[in-house]
């Protein structure tokens, strides 16, 4: 659970800065709040429509970009809400605190599994909150598919992709970041191989001069691959990611054994593109669908309880204030029929690390038609998942557990399709169930390709196809999983014993030997 609650409370401060001009209304004018939807993002907004509109539009030209040009597979990605206050000061009852009192930002980006937040508000820096929003989105886009790049990497992607711009119909990438110039032209960057080996514990990732000197390169080594005049680099580089995509960064064979390019040579030519001062512009023409040129929105009036559970979720993420729990479950009485301020309250218990209640709360938002996939899936996880560890290829669940069950990850497909993991928990109840469902194990078995850790997958459908006496299939299952499974207890005792059943009860003409 920790691993959730630490990413989920990771809050990047934005500061003095703003992601857009808007116009100040008068102190004594009420706001009038409108929101909108637009893929995966919905928006809350006290600003002007038109404003509002165009950062939807950026957001969403920002992922569809994203998504393309680096080939990311499908994956489950929760609701971005985003909520734009059109006056400074209505932001300061959300501000993170410091000592009691507000800090001085103009907003913040907070993301886990079940959802995304983004708060913007007026300022003075427009292109500064731009970058801090886009990279941490990105960070998120690859989270959320389970996507783990080496540092130097992941940063600099990160910070190359934060200056994300569009003119006309072509996205511009790589405008010169003043900050990292500045903190190269004065100090010395690190040999290539010591800023591949940098890790989260690392005094290059975490300490003052030597944190900037690491994110500078990472940007600067990026830019070069991505922007540099060696138009072999970029398609390296495509390379690369593709292969770490497929096995993550703890099993990396390293960026010059994927790449083929000669890392003492990619260092001299680096050092020289920082001595030239030019930092090219990448330009993809045609990126962008039309239709994404001008993204259709339809704004309403915001109805005044949706917006304050948003408000209210909001201000806990950034203030972790236990009056917020007090309100959102107010805001529950007067919407009987809502699920949004259970998902909500589940939300906060479970980065508050209680995940007994936020199953309580989820529970709640679940049966009020929660279209959040996360909390269908969370709830059947638990039981399915105790289902492997009883090590028994007889064991059958109970035909209204299994119902239950289904239930929930059957409703979590209809809501994201591409969600691995209820997939998986889905092909599990199958596999354990009195009497399999053929349409279930079709949709499972059609879904493979979206899960990026196949192996229980693989394992349930061994299970299954041992059961449906398809012998030779299950073989060819059970082998890839002995292979794979070693550093998994349950996988590696759940395999041998199929091994053992295949070897023991099935004649060797139809081993599929």
């Amino acid at each position: 659970m920790r691993w959730f609650a630490t990413l989920a409370g990771r809050l990047r401060l934005l500061l003095q800065v703003s992601l857009f001009a808007f116009v100040v209304p008068s102190a004594s004018a009420k706001a009038a709040w409108i929101t909108a939807e637009a893929g995966n993002f919905e928006v809350f907004s006290s600003a002007s429509e038109e404003r509002t509109h165009q950062i939807l539009q950026d957001l969403v030209d920002f992922r569809s970009t994203l998504l393309r040009f680096m080939k990311l597979p499908p994956g489950f990605e929760p609701r971005c809400t985003v909520v734009v206050f059109g006056d400074a000061r209505e932001f300061e009852a959300y501000k993170p605190l410091f000592n009691g009192k507000p800090k001085d930002v103009a907003g913040f980006f907070t993301g886990g599994t079940d959802m995304v937040m983004i708060a913007l508000s007026p300022g003075r820096d427009e292109e500064s909150v731009r970058r801090l929003v886009y990279h941490e989105y990105m960070h998120q886009l690859l989270f959320s598919r389970g996507i783990s790049l080496p540092l130097w990497l992941n940063e600099g992607l990160a910070e190359y992709f934060s200056t994300f711009a569009v003119k006309k119909n072509r996205v511009l990438l790589g405008r010169a970041i003043e900050g990292h110039v500045a903190f190269l032209n004065w100090a010395k960057p690190m040999p290539l191989p010591e800023l591949f080996a940098v890790q989260e514990g690392s005094a290059d990732y975490n300490e003052g001069i030597r944190q900037g000197i690491f994110y500078a390169e990472s940007w600067a080594l990026v830019h070069y691959l991505m922007s540099g005049r060696n138009s072999e680099y970029p398609k390296a580089l495509n390379k690369y990611l593709q292969v770490l995509m497929v096995h993550g960064r703890h099993r990396d064979p390293g960026f010059a054994a994927v790449t083929g390019i000669d890392v003492a040579l990619l260092e001299r030519e680096l050092r020289k593109y920082l001595r030239s001062g030019r930092y090219n512009l990448y330009e993809l023409e045609g990126a962008l669908r039309p239709t994404e040129n001008a993204l259709p929105v339809e704004f309403r009036a915001a109805p005044e309880m949706e917006k304050d559970c948003a408000l209210w979720q909001l201000r806990w993420l950034s203030q972790r204030d236990a009056v917020c729990n007090y309100e959102l479950l107010s805001l529950s009485k007067r919407m009987p029929d809502s699920p949004r301020p259970f998902e909500a309250l589940g939300g906060n218990a479970w980065r508050s690390e209680e995940p007994d209640q936020a199953l309580e709360y989820w529970a709640k938002a679940a049966a009020r038609g929660s279209r959040n996939a996360f909390i269908h899936t969370q709830l059947a996880r638990t039981p399915v998942e105790a289902m492997l560890h009883y090590l028994d290829l007889s064991y059958r669940l109970p035909a209204a557990k299994c119902d239950e069950l289904r239930d929930l990850l059957v409703k979590a497909l209809a809501i994201e399709p591409d969600y691995g993991d209820a997939l998986t928990l889905l092909a599990i109840v199958e596999a354990f169930a009195e009497n399999p469902r053929p349409a279930n194990i079709n949709l499972v078995q059609r879904g493979t390709a979206k899960i990026r850790d196949p192996r229980r997958f693989h394992l349930a459908l061994a299970i299954i196809r041992w059961r449906f006496g398809d012998h030779a299939t299950c073989r060819k299952l059970v082998d890839g999983l002995l292979k794979v499974a070693k550093d998994d207890s349950v996988l590696m005792t759940m395999a041998q014993r199929l091994d053992e059943e295949l070897n023991e009860n099935v004649p060797a003409e139809n081993r599929g030997e």
